[in-house]
């Protein structure tokens, strides 16, 4: 059996240190949840439900697109500061209207998509020096 090298584990230890951090922002995010309090109506389920679904669709459309690059950290923390920028945007527009139905972030699912892509394939050129191959 041959001994894993540096690197190998670098990357190992990297993504372990990721997978902790994933799950601790979700176990906080849960408890900030739970702590709210039980003003949980509908519009308010329509509401957040609805962020989460534009947020997996559009960021899983956006992992889905580029399965290349993946393995490249500046990709990644482009990815990481758009869904951060996204879901601060979503958040303070959010708590700031009273009616938000779900449906219409398929109104804005169309803008953002081609913005999130073109910072995908900006980064992509960028950090490697050639454009993504179809």
């Amino acid at each position: 059996m041959t001994k894993p090298s540096k690197s190998r584990l670098g990357r190992r230890f990297i993504d372990f240190a990721a997978y902790v951090l994933i799950a601790t922002l979700l176990g906080g995010a849960l408890i900030w949840v739970a702590e709210q309090g039980n003003d949980n109506t509908p519009a308010q389920i329509g509401k957040w439900g609805g962020l989460l679904a534009n947020t997996a669709l559009l960021f899983g459309t956006f992992a889905g697109h580029y399965k290349q690059p993946w393995r490249n950290h500046i990709f990644w923390s482009a990815a990481a500061l758009m869904l951060a920028v996204h879901l601060l945007g979503w958040v303070v527009i959010l708590q700031r209207v009273e009616h938000w139905k779900s449906v219409w972030f398929l109104i804005m699912y169309p803008i953002e998509t081609p913005v999130v892509i073109a910072v995908g394939e900006r980064t992509v050129t960028q950090s490697t020096g050639k454009r993504r191959d179809p």
